[in-house]
């Protein structure tokens, strides 16, 4: 079994949603122009797995490995990223049983990024207009969701948003280029994984007893990899400032690089709402994380995205201001 057939294998142990063109646009017409949409998945069929994942080669994988040096660019052509239709928001590195390399992204990771952007972006629409109640209540009912997201607990639908958004083409382009943007700093996390070779040594950490002195080696070890891999991957898009781009998607990133580690902020809310803060864990804190690029990557951004990740960590060091009624 090759690694694209151990990926189609992984796709057909999981309930393939289906879903028709009008569908697909309802659902994400508060981020983009409907009509590209319905071009897109016409063109493309991204209601199958292999449309979906040709669409994110082409617009988002393929340009951002052709942004990077030929030596490191050459070393991850090979890698395939796939997608899996499950309620796990998610993304992982793994070696297919041939050896071969592996990205999986989760769907549900891409619902959950592109409701926090539209959130976000409702949000300050009605803090524009001084309608401070509504913004906090859109915020409250959207976090919640989010929280939930991650738990796996759908005891609600997605929450609807207000109608400002269907109502201006610039908001709606600017969320879908948004959410783009974070959706490649997962791909390029992931892509950090394989080229630090941490696929290779990560297995070996779970084999031994299991006391504590070896669970909290483990973690320390496999924490500090997902920070290098943050530290690689933001090295990486750093080089989008200087490369000419022809994707839309990636106009943004090469702009401005903090917004693709805003990401961060969507998991750091997670966090403040759940226990994960109090059990081990093989990722650090976001904010942890988030202090770690500014340290390790802070020479290699624009003084704008430096400015930007400055406050980010700033506003998520106050967490009573991203809890929520659970």
């Amino acid at each position: 079994m090759n690694t694209i057939e151990y990926l189609r294998w992984l796709q057909g142990q999981t309930q393939r949603r289906r879903f028709s063109i009008d569908e697909l646009i309802r659902y994400r017409s508060r981020q983009t122009d409907a009509e590209i949409i319905r071009e897109f998945v016409s063109q493309r069929r991204l209601d199958t797995y292999e449309g979906a994942e040709a669409f994110l080669s082409e617009f988002l994988t393929v340009p951002f490995l052709n942004s990077l040096p030929d030596e490191v660019s050459s070393s991850l052509t090979h890698v395939v990223v796939g997608l899996l239709d499950t309620y796990e928001p998610n993304a992982c590195a793994i070696r297919a049983p041939d050896g071969g390399l592996l990205v999986i992204l989760h769907s549900d990771l891409m619902t959950a990024i592109s409701h926090y952007n539209e959130l976000q972006w409702a949000a300050a629409r009605h803090l524009m207009t001084e309608e401070i109640e509504q913004a906090k209540e859109l915020i409250s009912r959207g976090h919640r969701f989010l929280v939930d997201f991650f738990r796996n607990e759908r005891r609600t639908n997605r929450p609807s948003l207000p109608s400002i958004l269907a109502e201006d083409d610039f908001s709606r382009a600017e969320i879908q280029a948004k959410t783009m943007a974070n959706e490649l700093f997962v791909v390029a996390h992931e892509f950090a994984h394989i080229y630090l070779g941490h696929l290779g040594t990560v297995r070996s950490q779970y084999i031994g007893p299991k006391g504590n002195e070896v669970v909290v080696q483990r973690y320390i070890r496999r924490q500090q990899m997902e920070l290098d891999a943050d530290v690689q991957a933001v090295k990486w898009l750093a080089n989008l400032y200087e490369h000419n781009t022809n994707s839309f998607f990636l106009k943004l990133p090469s702009r401005s690089v903090s917004l693709c580690i805003e990401i961060m902020m969507l998991l750091h809310i997670v966090e403040v709402n759940s226990m994960s803060g109090v059990r081990p864990s093989s990722h650090p804190p976001a904010l942890v994380r988030l202090n770690h690029i500014l340290e390790n990557c802070g020479s290699r951004l624009k003084p704008d995205d430096r400015h930007f990740m400055t406050e980010m960590i700033r506003n998520a060091s106050y967490t009573e201001d991203f809890k929520t009624l659970i």
